[in-house]
């Protein structure tokens, strides 16, 4: 039988079929955005001293060839090992009602952004400039080039950015909001968003984290939360 941190790292991995006993609205929508790292299905692990929180992917062709299945009986949501057997239980976060509430500008909430785990993940700039040059020198682990302006808004408004942070704060009680930027330029127009973005998110964020993409920019940072549990 695996411990709880082998199960993650496994289905990790190899990823997991979803079996037919299984109510895909049950869970949050599986949406590619972002760079793509965030687009299977979230589940938690029951696990001491936390639960953990792993978004297993479901879509991928490997994933099909998995011997994890998700099933469910009267007692719940389980992961099955094809292997031997072993059932090991999970809950399967809901989706919140505000993924598809609208902004004041009418945008929906999840085409800004989405949760991962138990923080608000955005990405605030448009597609990054590395998906731009031919030929591409798009980082391979990356799908921002597809995903920016298809799952997701191409530019968004940083009043768009603090209502869903708001809102994920207080319906969903995210611990922090993850704000990322694109390789860009010091003075473009996705410059400034992420900034205003920033600043206004300190007013009222009790922490904000923001990844390092982005050279030309200095995001702020504060101290993250140590008891979090997270996805990334």
């Amino acid at each position: 039988m695996l411990k709880a941190v082998e199960l993650e790292i496994e289905l990790f991995c190899r990823g997991m079929v979803i079996g037919d006993s299984c109510r895909t609205s049950d869970g949050r929508r599986i949406s590619r955005t972002r760079a793509g790292l965030g687009s299977g299905l979230e589940i938690v692990i029951p696990a001491r001293p936390k639960d953990i929180w792993v978004n297993v992917p479901v879509v991928e062709p490997f994933a099909q060839q998995s011997f994890f299945t998700l099933q469910k009986d009267d007692d719940g949501y389980f992961v099955a090992d094809g292997r031997n057997a072993t059932h090991y239980p999970v809950r399967i976060p809901e989706e919140p009602a505000w993924y598809s509430a609208r902004t004041t500008s009418g945008v929906e909430m999840s085409r800004v952004g989405v949760l991962q785990g138990n923080y608000l993940a955005v990405y605030v700039s448009n597609r990054c400039l590395y998906w731009t040059w031919s030929p591409s020198v798009a980082c391979k682990f990356c799908t921002t080039g597809k995903n920016v302006g298809t799952a997701e808004e191409s530019r968004k408004n940083w009043r768009d950015v603090v209502e869903v942070a708001r809102a994920a704060r207080d319906e969903s009680g995210t611990i922090f909001t993850h704000l990322t930027p694109a390789i860009t330029t010091k003075t473009g127009p996705t410059a400034r968003s992420f900034t205003a973005s920033v600043s206004v998110s300190r007013s009222f964020a009790p922490c904000a984290r923001t990844s390092a993409a982005s050279s030309e920019s200095r995001p702020f940072r504060c101290r993250a939360n140590s008891t979090a549990n997270t996805t990334n």
